[in-house]
């Protein structure tokens, strides 16, 4: 099996958008049944506290994964 992720945009985002990840191939793998994309969120120059943060979500059926990490990058 094999996926490809694209990040428009790279991977360095802008704090405030939402982070959109697509897959192409197999949107969901063959036997798969709680198949999940994982971003990791670190910080390079320790301005976020309490990370690195990781969120999981399931695709859509066009491979589609929106991750909202706003909550994580303005935490005081």
């Amino acid at each position: 099996m094999a996926l490809t992720l694209t990040i428009p945009g790279g991977v360095v985002q802008l704090s405030g958008n939402p982070i959109w990840c697509n897959v192409a191939g197999a949107v969901i793998p063959a036997g798969a049944t709680a198949y999940q994309i994982i971003l990791k969120i670190t910080s390079l120059d320790d301005v976020i506290k309490g990370g690195p943060f990781e969120d999981g979500i399931t695709p859509d059926a066009a491979g589609a994964a929106i991750f909202d990490v706003s909550g994580w990058v303005y935490a005081p």
